[in-house]
């Protein structure tokens, strides 16, 4: 577990495991990143794996208001300062793997197509008889889309 300040002075959790090139985990769900447990697992043997626990998610914050994605850049980035290597994942332009499944709900695949024509190098995969859990019910099959994309980043 590693912990920093973000530039608002909120306190910046994470979990930190592994070794090796950075792979940064920003899960879309309501948990604290235990969710993609299994498939850090399956990555942690070649990368060092980074599961910020977003603030927007977190029982300990009382913030009074949503948090905004400048909030959670500044929270990814005070990660960085503590020399995790996120500043190539905090650019647009970084390669990008956006996971969904063909039984998720339609608005999910509508915002991964969103997603997909703003980021210039993303790619979208689609995992067939999976759902929004697929990180849970195929972790195997999650890390290898994953490791694939990160071979291709950091040949």
């Amino acid at each position: 577990m590693i912990t920093t300040t973000s530039a608002d002075g909120t306190n910046v959790v994470a979990v930190d495991e592994g070794q090796g090139p950075v792979i940064l985990v920003l899960h879309p769900g309501m948990d604290d990143g235990r969710s993609w447990g299994k498939v850090a697992a399956r990555l942690a043997p070649r990368f060092r794996v980074v599961r910020p626990h977003r603030r927007q998610y977190r029982l300990d914050i009382a913030t009074g208001s949503p948090s905004t994605i400048a909030q959670e850049v500044d929270d990814v980035q005070a990660i960085d300062q503590l020399g995790v290597r996120l500043d190539v994942y905090a650019r647009i332009e970084v390669p990008t793997v956006l996971l969904g499944g063909d039984r998720s709900p339609a608005h999910l695949g509508e915002r991964l197509d969103a997603l997909a024509r703003a980021l210039p190098r993303a790619e979208k995969v689609v995992l067939r008889g999976q759902g929004h859990g697929a990180n849970q019910r195929a972790p195997g099959e999650v890390a290898r889309i994953i490791e694939t994309l990160a071979d291709k980043v950091l040949r």
